[in-house]
């Protein structure tokens, strides 16, 4: 008895294969909201912001049992050798902020802030240049702020989702990371409160959400930012629906 099975499957099974041989991503499915990046894993914006930003907000969640002096790692940042952002999660859950430019630095942890609670946790990041301070808000309210000048920080570094261009020292963000969003206004707590219940995309200069694991993660703002794995980005595949089996004995 001689069976010839012909499944255009198989092809398609060997072509996602391929696919994610070619992208190099293995951001893992975690079956509840958002991502996590594995150890070697990071976003990349596809190019420079444009737009001057004032804003910088993100989901994230660790589990509650996370350890004191765990570092949670960087959720996002551009900072390189010279100069840029980076927003991270230190040790205790704290929040570290650093802004580095124009040979001057504001760099502040805010100790008074732990996101190791087993609960999302909405960060916003306020740059507020017309008042020279530097404002943290943790799910809509006030956690701590820093009266300085905004060092003109470097804008022509790609955004890194999960890590920043500090390739010298490595710190994957390790916890669960639902959307960011970047905007170019100064916002209220008002305004923050209302992003964390939806993303908002006035004033957007880019918008992420995170919901499985993707090839690339489209701009909600429509400007033209899309994430993908560590820079790669490729095109959209064709959705294969027709599967044709036949069989001869």
């Amino acid at each position: 008895m001689v069976i010839i099975k012909k499944i255009k499957l198989f092809c398609a099974i060997i072509m996602i294969f391929s696919l994610v041989a070619v992208s190099g991503f293995s951001v893992r499915a975690t079956g509840e909201q958002g991502i996590i990046l594995k150890s070697e894993d990071e976003l990349v914006v596809s190019k420079p912001f444009e737009q001057t930003i004032s804003t910088i907000e993100a989901t994230i969640y660790f589990p509650a049992d996370t350890g004191s002096y765990s570092v949670g790692g960087i959720i996002l940042g551009n900072y390189d050798s010279e100069g840029g952002f980076s927003i991270s999660v230190e040790s205790m859950g704290n929040i570290r902020v650093a802004l580095v430019g124009g040979g001057t630095m504001l760099a502040k942890t805010f100790s008074e802030v732990n996101v190791y609670t087993g609960k999302w946790v909405h960060v916003a990041v306020v740059i507020d240049r017309a008042a020279s301070e530097l404002r943290l808000y943790i799910d809509g309210e006030l956690a701590g702020s820093v009266s300085k000048e905004i060092p003109e920080f470097n804008m022509d570094k790609n955004l890194v989702i999960g890590n920043d261009n500090n390739k010298a020292l490595r710190k994957i963000f390790s916890g669960r990371i639902k959307n960011c969003a970047i905007y170019s206004d100064v916002r209220s707590a008002e305004t923050i409160k209302n992003d964390m219940q939806s993303i908002s995309l006035v004033n957007a200069v880019a918008a992420w959400n995170f919901d499985g694991v993707k090839e690339s993660y489209e701009d909600l703002s429509g400007n033209g930012y899309p994430a993908g794995p560590n820079g790669k980005w490729l095109a959209t595949k064709e959705e294969i629906t027709d599967f044709d089996y036949s069989m001869v004995i």
